[in-house]
C-alpha cells in the first residue's frame, strides 16, 4: 500500500482523528466536521460544518437510557433515525464516554415525514480534548 493511501486510511479511522474533528458521510458524500461537544453524563454529542455555499450541516448523537437517536440537519430539513436501545430499529451508536471515540451509522428519514426520502449516514470522530 503506498504511503499516501496508508496515511489517508489512518486519517479516516476515528481513533486516528484529531480531537474535536470528525467526518460525516451522507449517502457517500463526505464532510469534514468540527465536534463541538461530547456529553459524558447526558451522552449527547454534536458536530457541525459550514458548507462552501454557506449552508450548514450538523449531526447529533444521543444515547438515552432505552433510546438511541441519530439526527442530521441538512438541506433545510431535519433527518432522524431513532429507536429502542439495542434493537434492530435503533441506529448503531458506539458508546464514547470511556475513550472519546465517536462512531454512528443508520438510515435517516425526513422529520416530520413531509417527504418520503431517506439517507444513509455514517459519522466517525473524536471528542474535543
Amino acid at each position: 500500500m503506498p504511503l499516501t493511501a496508508l496515511a489517508l486510511l489512518m486519517m479516516a479511522t476515528p481513533a486516528a482523528a484529531e480531537p474535536g474533528t470528525g467526518t460525516l458521510w451522507l449517502d457517500g458524500e463526505a464532510y469534514a466536521m468540527e465536534v463541538t461537544s461530547c456529553g459524558q453524563d447526558s451522552e449527547t454529542a454534536n458536530a457541525t460544518v459550514r458548507r462552501e455555499e454557506g449552508s450548514g450541516v450538523s449531526v447529533m448523537l444521543q444515547r438515552w437510557p432505552g433510546m438511541h437517536a441519530l439526527s442530521v440537519v441538512y438541506d433545510n430539513g431535519q433527518w432522524v433515525h431513532r429507536g429502542p436501545e439495542d434493537s434492530e430499529d435503533a441506529p448503531r451508536l458506539r458508546r464514547w464516554v470511556e475513550d472519546g471515540v465517536l462512531n454512528a451509522s443508520g438510515t435517516v428519514a425526513m422529520f416530520p415525514p413531509i417527504r418520503e426520502e431517506t439517507m444513509e449516514v455514517r459519522f466517525e470522530g473524536r471528542c474535543p480534548g
